[in-house]
């Protein structure tokens, strides 16, 4: 009864592809149909037998403990069995969701031998009960879910197997994402495809013979982000947690539940249920694995300076990437990201700092993260005030290797030497890193707001850094160092020698206050240079890290100051906590 007039405008070129078989496959009304069952075998098949990248060095790992959910019929209950005997285990797959706020099924000390007998299904959540039916469904036997098979009340069992959850996902046959699913209870199988209006148009191509009649069924686009990869996926509430970013970042192949669609994804591909060719747009980064992917990895300590290099940008990329993220439990912010050092370090030459989130050998380019905006500190300590770790929001590495200092021979003069680090050490009682190198008082912090501080709507290092001006032996002043210098609030002459950015909204207290700052100077060969220091009143040994500068302009990287750096600048021990 109700009419609708439909306006559709279609090229030659969308003709051309249909001719060359691009052709979207019609969805299926359930989920785990037939069709979609053999699919989903024939992607996972293909990337097993021909996916170089995709490949894994050992197979024969399995974790602590799994689901068997039984065969394929539902005649037995899931249960919690120990691989104690990995020979008599089958491939197994992993469930990557998010919890929400209600609480799922958990093994605890309490239910553990109950767990180890039989689950009913009516006990699992929605997002639990539909894993062991995708499971059974792909003719798998076993299932590893993080609130089933850790012990969540055992501190010592959490410990151990978060220390191979990197394995975990990355050993599983396929790991089943509730991409659509917003928490445990909601599910992530079902399908609403019939109540979805939809119409058939018939076409002919002018010229063509009328036995070469098309046919084109057009539904309405409720969002232009909808039914696309960039949407379904990559825009999913999914997608923004921070757990999960380790669980997709390290699987071998995923297999994406989304609204009345699945998408599959492995190291060599992504696949659409519908066939549609996705495109070709900067996605999320898999991490890699063998020669043939675009980032080499070669087992340590064989790797050369040059994948090194990578890896500590592919490192940096990631924890950028996983600083826009959220956690539920703030205290997880290392934990989350722990198995990626895990998954990169056998194949790296260094050490990875757990407490801090950073590499070792890499410190000089790790220790120069920078706020995108200000950034905002947890209730409870969490991490040194060194590490990108130690505070929350979006921030990035400046680490582009420039060799500024090609143009500028006396800062090769000034040297930073990691003396020592910790956990905890003499005379301090928390994570510390103590260094030599060029430490030099801050005379007052000013905040700048000119047009060349702006990039892509955030402020670059806002602030500009004043020290006190040197005086030549025998009293007289330095008169190489009076270009574009100020006077003080004292009358003192003072000179800008870098601009900064702070990492918390605390300029008020930094540049009116009396609070002692410096600037510690790191390296050269890049934009960043160094940190912003605050001293501690009740330890003056200590220092916290409260931003990052630079001593370099925008154009052309030339020095702020040139004549200071060519003086005889003595370099001390600093302890940053």
């Amino acid at each position: 009864k109700d009419q609708t007039t439909l306006s559709v405008s279609l090229s030659l070129e969308d003709f051309q592809k249909l001719d060359q078989g691009f052709r979207r496959r019609l969805p299926s009304a359930q989920t785990l149909s037939p069709s979609n069952l053999e699919l989903v075998n024939n992607w996972i098949q293909e990337c097993k037998s021909s996916h170089d990248k995709c490949r894994l060095e050992d197979t024969t790992w399995f974790p602590s403990r799994l689901l068997d959910v039984g065969q394929r019929d539902g005649s037995q209950l899931p249960r919690l069995i120990e691989t104690t005997e990995p020979d008599v285990l089958g491939p197994y797959a992993a469930l990557s969701h998010m919890w929400g706020r209600q609480i799922p099924l958990r093994t605890l000390q309490g239910n553990y031998e109950e767990m180890k007998l039989a689950i009913p299904m009516w006990k699992l959540s929605k997002n639990f009960a539909q894993a062991v039916i995708a499971t059974r469904e792909l003719k798998l036997r076993y299932l590893w879910i993080d609130s089933l098979c850790i012990i969540q009340d055992l501190p010592s069992d959490w410990n151990k197997e978060a220390a191979t959850m990197h394995k975990v996902y990355s050993h599983a046959e396929v790991t089943i994402v509730a991409t659509s699913a917003t928490s445990t209870h909601d599910g992530f199988l079902q399908r609403n495809i019939s109540t979805i209006p939809a119409t058939k148009v018939s076409y002919i191509i002018d010229g063509a013979p009328a036995t070469q009649e098309g046919n084109l069924i057009l539904v309405p686009q409720d969002d232009v982000e909808s039914g696309l990869w960039f949407g379904d996926v990559e825009g999913s509430a999914w997608n923004t947690r921070g757990w999960t970013m380790q669980e997709r970042s390290l699987s071998t192949r995923s297999l994406h539940f989304c609204k009345n669609k699945f998408y599959f994804e492995c190291r060599s591909c992504r696949l659409s249920e519908e066939g549609e060719p996705l495109p070709s747009l900067p996605q999320f980064e898999l991490w890699p694995r063998h020669q043939d992917s675009s980032l080499v990895l070669q087992s340590a300590p064989a790797s050369t300076n040059s994948s090194q290099k990578q890896l500590y940008d592919r490192w940096t990329g990631t924890v950028v990437r996983y600083c826009r993220r959220y956690l539920t439990k703030d205290f997880d912010k290392l934990l989350a990201i722990k198995s990626v050092a895990a998954e990169m370090s056998p194949r790296i030459d260094d050490t990875y700092l757990a407490f801090a989130g950073m590499w070792k050998k890499n410190l000089h380019f790790d220790l120069l993260w920078r706020a995108l905006r200000d950034l905002s500190k947890p209730e409870k300590y969490r991490a040194p005030s060194w590490s990108w770790a130690s505070l929350d929001g979006p921030l990035n590495w400046a680490n582009d290797v420039l060799n500024l200092h090609r143009n500028h021979p006396a800062l090769e003069r000034l040297s930073f030497d990691i003396r020592d680090l910790g956990e905890s050490g003499t005379g301090v009682d928390q994570p510390f890193l103590k260094l030599r190198a060029l430490l030099v008082p801050v005379a007052f912090i000013t905040e700048c707001d000119h047009d060349d501080r702006w990039l892509y709507g955030s402020r670059i290092l806002p602030y500009d850094i004043f020290v006190r001006d040197h005086v030549a032996e025998g009293g007289e002043e330095d008169v190489s160092l009076l270009r574009d210098d100020v006077l003080g609030k004292d009358g003192k002459r003072v000179i800008k020698i870098a601009e900064a950015q702070l990492d918390m909204d605390d300029k008020d207290l930094l540049t009116k206050s009396q609070r002692k700052l410096f600037y510690l100077h790191i390296q050269h060969a890049c934009r960043s240079t160094g940190l912003i220091l605050e001293q501690e009143e009740e330890n003056i040994e200590l220092w916290k890290r409260v931003g990052v500068a630079s001593i370099f302009g925008k154009e052309e990287y030339s020095l702020f100051f040139p004549e200071f750096f060519e003086r005889d600048l003595a370099c001390q021990e600093v302890t940053i906590i």
